[in-house]
């Protein structure tokens, strides 16, 4: 899915991604800056999982956060 949605938004200079690796799945984070704030997403998203270190799961780490798990390209 990361290859599709990197394709739909590779001339998109507002696209960013960022992808981890997390109780050992791969998490991957994208957005568009100017709809989502940069710092938000880092502060409350990437910090937590990076430091967690895999000790909590990942829906115990996001707590604060809206996210979604889509379930195809489309969504």
């Amino acid at each position: 899915m990361r290859a599709e949605i990197e394709k739909r938004f590779k001339n998109c200079s507002d696209f960013i991604s960022r992808e981890m690796v997390f109780e050992n799945k791969t998490v991957f984070i994208c957005f568009l800056r100017g709809m989502a704030d940069r710092s938000y997403i880092s502060r409350e998203m990437i910090a937590p999982i990076t430091e967690n270190g895999g000790k909590d799961p990942l829906s115990h780490i996001l707590r604060s956060v809206t996210a979604t798990v889509p379930k195809d390209v489309s969504e």
